[in-house]
């Protein structure tokens, strides 16, 4: 079985994004034929602290976004070392390829590049060994309960509502394949009642709707509204998630939060309390980037009023920064 794991050919190459947007994808071959493919995403709203994504920034390619430059180091400088290296060695892997890379944000080869070839490896070791990728990851390992978006503003709609994903989480299905046909009931639910309303305004850019709405409360009643009308009881069988991406909306010189759908501003203890009062109000479940990622204050203020009642998930606080983890972990701050 090992000789079968051992990695032959590794490539990378550019392709396109949901977006449209030039990225990065990696194939790996190995010895049994087997084939895994890591495809690097990238999200419209990216946290300050993230590690690089290498683009090339040649405006005259792509705008600036293309990713030439680090499929060539995957196959300059990555394939040549792991070639011959077994692919269920992951840590291994890993290890080479932070090492190959010697930064702390990734920004010799790129975290794209990097990312690209873990994922390849992972998606090959599993094919290789004719096991599904999260039982090759691990014992217990299980598929996640997706959030899926709903409502698209903030960047992801031209700022049409303040806060960015109104999503939702089928948290009464038995299965994964009833988490898709929930998801679906709702979501089409969503768009008939936006017709009648006459507030449909489009299709965001990560596939929820983008509506016309004076508020963003308006847009959570929406989407209560819409499961309802598919028939499902929220927050039994259909819960709400949000990512607020609160670094969009504050400004650090005054300390402040806005929301200029409503021309509101708030502080961050006025902004935090908000935020806890939807989630007392209203069937949410998980919170994501309730605070902005320099708003530690902030933080220490949501966490400490909602740690233990819904999901708080630090995504543009924490990033892909190892010791921002570790520094969150020791202040349980988000959970």
């Amino acid at each position: 079985m090992e000789a079968m794991l051992k990695i032959v050919h590794l490539e990378a190459y550019q392709i396109f994004d949901s977006r449209g947007m030039p990225t990065i994808e990696t194939q790996m071959v190995l010895e049994g034929g087997a084939v895994g493919r890591g495809t690097v995403p990238s999200g419209a709203s990216t946290g300050q602290f993230e590690a690089l994504e290498l683009r090339d920034g040649d405006a005259t390619h792509y705008g600036g976004k293309s990713v030439f430059q680090a499929v060539r180091h995957v196959n300059d400088i990555v394939a040549p070392v792991l070639l011959g290296k077994h692919a269920d060695e992951q840590r291994s892997i890993d290890n080479t390829l932070i090492e190959l890379d010697g930064t702390a944000n990734k920004c010799r080869l790129g975290a794209n590049a990097i990312l690209s070839v873990s994922m390849a490896a992972a998606q090959a070791a599993a094919a290789g060994k004719g096991v599904p990728l999260h039982s090759h990851l691990g014992p217990g390992t299980v598929i996640p309960l997706p959030q899926i978006q709903i409502l698209g503003g903030g960047a992801h709609a031209d700022w049409r509502t303040d806060v960015q994903d109104f999503l939702v989480i089928a948290n009464g299905a038995k299965d994964y394949e009833q988490v898709l046909e929930m998801t679906h009931n709702v979501y089409r639910a969503t768009g008939q009642l936006m017709r009648q309303r006459g507030s449909a305004m489009g299709i965001a850019d990560e596939g929820g709707f983008w509506p016309d709405v004076k508020s963003n409360e308006e847009a959570i009643l929406i989407v209560i509204a819409a499961i309802e009308k598919a028939g499902y009881t929220p927050g039994t069988d259909v819960s709400l998630a949000l990512d607020v991406a609160a670094s969009d909306l504050f400004d650090e010189p005054t300390q402040m939060y806005r929301f200029r759908l409503e021309n509101r501003e708030f502080s961050s203890s006025n902004f935090s309390q908000l935020i806890a009062e939807w989630c007392a109000r209203y069937p949410i479940i998980s919170v994501e980037d309730p605070m902005a990622d320099v708003d530690a204050a902030g933080w220490r203020m949501i966490s400490d009023s909602l740690r233990d009642k819904v999901q708080l998930i630090g995504d543009d606080l924490f990033t892909t920064n190892v010791e921002r983890i570790r520094s969150g972990i020791r202040g349980r701050v988000a959970n």
